[in-house]
């Protein structure tokens, strides 16, 4: 958002929206770092969110935030900022996403947290991208 208003000297939608995807992706992605690493950041003196609990709450937070970010991501696409790539890819990669989420809330295991947090490293640069070259094709 900084970044945008730098360049373009104002606040849009579209700087909105990007911030929006964002800030609701780093829930599933924090929390579920927090799951798998909680020990050693324990270890280094750190205390994360799941306040030191792998706990069902933790979890729910965790896919609740996954699927508030399926139509957040789907925004571009409702403010006309993208088109049926973005729309595509959103749906798909936010469905896979709050599946693994919905499965760490199931199980409350290290395996499934694990899937969430390695989905949450591919979710945003690949949504992000696909917005951008699909926006560039309009």
């Amino acid at each position: 958002l900084i970044g945008y208003v730098a360049a373009h000297g104002k606040v849009d939608k579209i700087a909105v929206i990007l911030f929006l995807v964002q800030f609701v992706w780093q829930f599933p992605h924090f929390w579920s770092i927090a799951w798998v690493l909680d020990d050693d950041y324990k270890k280094a003196g750190f205390r994360l969110l799941p306040t030191t609990k792998r706990d069902r709450t933790s979890a729910f937070i965790t896919f609740l935030s996954t699927l508030i970010l399926i139509p957040v991501s789907l925004l571009p696409v409702f403010y006309g900022f993208g088109g049926y790539y973005i729309a595509g890819v959103s749906i798909l990669a936010g469905l896979v996403f709050a599946w693994l989420a919905l499965r760490m809330w199931l199980d409350l295991d290290l395996v499934s947290a694990r899937k969430v947090m390695f989905c949450s490293f591919f979710y945003l640069p690949l949504v992000q991208l696909v917005l951008l070259f699909d926006f560039i094709s309009k």
